[in-house]
């Protein structure tokens, strides 16, 4: 059932449901970022639409691609959604993460993550990839799925990496971006519910409202021509 709970970003699960919760992530990043990953270092506070953690003053790391992390990205995955769903739901999940970073082409897939610059602890992660229109040349990318550790949730994580994962899509002159999720949290992101004549989804969508998308150019977009398809490993109708 699709649902609208208060979380810090959402993934699409085999049933559609939001992250709710987890215990946080029992290992750490290396003791300096995996080299040519680091990206930049901010406070949480100035990623944060939703509350500040100014006790901690903790910054964070982002960090691109899986090289070499797939392990500690793959167990996010599965304790955030075995501690929010069941471990069945975990397990998928991961598999989902793990096949997405081993058979994705890396043109076709951009893995971000959140390090907390003072523990090291894996914070967030999102993945976004290409969806292709055959008849359409204009660059789109779907943002699915997304983790939250609990540990930091409620302290913008989930808002900072999707709005650093969105410029990064900018910088490489992709022009729409479409999420399946909860379109009060990505409102707030710049997301708005779409028809599926605007992207026509992959797969048939059991909960069309989900359905979201924005334009990544200054200029709002005119529909895309022709089904989308997805990289295989979103290809399974339990994801939609």
């Amino acid at each position: 059932m699709f649902t609208h709970e208060r979380i810090e970003g959402n993934l699409c699960s085999a049933k559609n449901k939001l992250v709710v919760g987890a215990e946080t992530v029992r290992f750490a990043w290396p003791s300096s970022p995996p080299a040519g990953r680091f990206q930049r270092s901010e406070p949480f506070d100035k990623c944060s639409n939703e509350g500040r953690d100014q006790k901690r003053g903790a910054r964070l790391h982002y960090l691109e691609g899986h090289s070499g992390c797939e392990a500690q990205i793959v167990a996010l995955f599965e304790d955030t959604f075995t501690q929010s769903e069941n471990a069945g739901e975990g397990a998928l999940i991961a598999k989902l993460a793990g096949e997405l970073m081993q058979a994705a082409p890396p043109k076709d897939i951009l893995v971000l993550s959140a390090q907390a610059q003072d523990s090291r602890r894996l914070a967030g992660c999102i993945f976004l990839s290409r969806l292709s229109c055959a008849g359409d040349d204009r660059a789109l990318f779907i943002l699915s799925p997304v983790a939250v550790a609990p540990r930091f949730q409620r302290q913008g994580v989930g808002q900072g990496l999707i709005r650093h994962g969105l410029d990064r899509l900018r910088e490489q002159g992709v022009a729409y971006c479409v999420t399946y999720g909860d379109p009060a949290y990505y409102s707030r992101i710049g997301f708005r519910q779409i028809s599926p004549k605007m992207v026509r989804p992959p797969l048939p969508l059991s909960h069309p409202d989900g359905w979201l998308g924005q334009s990544l150019t200054k200029a709002e977009q005119a529909p895309f021509a022709g089904r989308s398809t997805c990289v295989d490993a979103l290809a399974r109708p339990e994801y939609w």
